[in-house]
């Protein structure tokens, strides 16, 4: 049985379900295949995120979300999970998250410092999260995008380019969790049990998705539907194993 890791964009396009996608689904689960669909986006909760593609008609669950905060979390876990000390610049997602997990949060000293996407930071926030790294906290990067967009469309500063300011006044380095790193796929496999051999990869975003997935060992399939720029596969160092319009074009 294959099982499926998901780029959310592969899905929907934030306000409506991208054709074919339900029905890739519901096929899939009635099948018996597991099903994570991957997030970086920390503004809402996981359950909300989840009633947002339930109206979509798309049939996922808040247990079928895996975002990239959670793949910090698993990777503090494993690495070092007894430092349970953090300060956050982020949304009320990654608050949620955090907090679940047993993190005590707004510390000064602690031993994280969690940057994701949080349209109301201000200035003093970049200085106290800067101070905090002199101090010996560590950076975590949980979305790598250098800009973004407002509701009217015009141009907000992305968490990437908070990330590299903040590691250029504190001298430090940050944890990038996003992709093209492969740390989400590693851990969205550790969440369903999966082995990569039979784990395949729903990617939306050919520059930065299909080398994670190289990276990681598993099979890819590039949703172009889904992707925002018209990529030319052949100038790509690392390049899907399919391509298809849809998720429904690799159902039989």
């Amino acid at each position: 049985m294959e099982n499926w890791l998901i780029s959310e964009r592969c899905l929907s396009d934030g306000k409506r379900a991208l054709p074919g996608a339900a029905r890739f689904l519901k096929q899939k689960k009635a099948e018996g295949a597991l099903i994570c669909v991957l997030s970086d986006r920390s503004m809402r909760t996981n359950q909300q995120m989840a009633d947002a593609f339930q109206k979509q008609k798309l049939p996922i669950e808040e247990a079928d979300l895996y975002t990239t905060v959670m793949a910090a979390i698993d990777e503090i876990a494993r690495t070092d999970g007894s430092r349970r000390l953090a300060s956050m610049i982020g949304s009320r997602g990654m608050r949620d998250l955090l907090e679940r997990a047993g993190f005590s949060l707004d510390h000064d000293p602690c031993d994280w410092v969690f940057l994701g996407s949080d349209h109301h930071a201000a200035y003093s926030d970049y200085c106290y999260a800067a101070k905090l790294l002199k101090q010996g906290a560590r950076l975590i990067l949980t979305e790598e995008q250098f800009q973004e967009s407002s509701r009217d469309g015009s141009l907000l500063i992305g968490p990437a380019s908070v990330c590299a300011m903040l590691e250029a006044a504190s001298g430090t380095r940050a944890l990038h969790v996003d992709f093209p790193s492969p740390m989400l796929l590693y851990h969205a496999m550790r969440y369903l049990n999966a082995a990569s051999e039979n784990t395949i990869f729903a990617a939306a975003d050919a520059r930065r998705e299909i080398p994670a997935a190289e990276a990681a060992g598993i099979r890819s399939v590039l949703v172009t539907a889904a992707s925002d720029e018209n990529t030319d596969l052949f100038d790509l160092s690392s390049k899907p194993t399919y391509v298809v319009d849809t998720l429904e074009g690799l159902l039989r």
